[in-house]
Formats: structure tokens, C-alpha cells, sequence
């Protein structure tokens, strides 16, 4: 693995150092399992897309509007709870 350096402003840096400390981990491991996680756009609609068609394969109806509020805030989360709950 090749080490690569980040310039980041220094209060994001303490803010970073305090997250990981609270966690038990270094900054390093933090910003590597927070930037590891994140997903691209085509990521989100793929894995909302899956989670629709499993809803739907389950008998719940996602409307449009649904869609819609989850690629604009954080409706994907409850719509994989239902998927979860179902």
C-alpha cells in the first residue's frame, strides 16, 4: 500500500484525532473505514435500486416520491430497514 498525504484544515484534523481517540482507533484507521465506506452516486442508485425491487418483491409498494426523498437525504437507510424488517 502506498501512503498518500492529505492537507486538511487543522480543526477537521483535531476533530478526526477526537473521533478516533473516543473510538479506540488512530486518525489513520478513522479516515480509512469513513472514506472506505463512503459510495459513488452509481454505488447509491444500485444499491437503492436492489433494495426496491427486494421491497417490492415483498409486497411494499415504493412510490416514486420515495425514490426521490432518498436520493435526497437519508431515506436509503429506512428503506433498507424495512428490506431488514420484512
Amino acid at each position: 500500500m502506498t501512503d498518500t498525504t492529505l492537507k486538511i484544515d487543522e480543526g477537521v484534523r483535531d476533530r478526526l484525532r477526537a473521533v478516533a481517540a473516543e473510538r479506540g482507533m488512530t486518525a489513520r484507521q478513522l479516515a480509512e473505514q469513513t472514506l472506505g465506506s463512503l459510495l459513488t452516486r452509481e454505488e447509491r442508485e444500485t444499491r437503492m435500486r436492489q433494495a426496491c425491487e427486494e421491497l417490492e418483491a415483498a409486497g411494499i409498494t415504493v412510490t416514486e416520491e420515495m425514490k426521490q426523498k432518498a436520493r435526497e437525504g437519508n431515506m436509503f437507510a429506512r428503506l433498507q430497514n424495512l428490506r431488514t424488517a420484512s
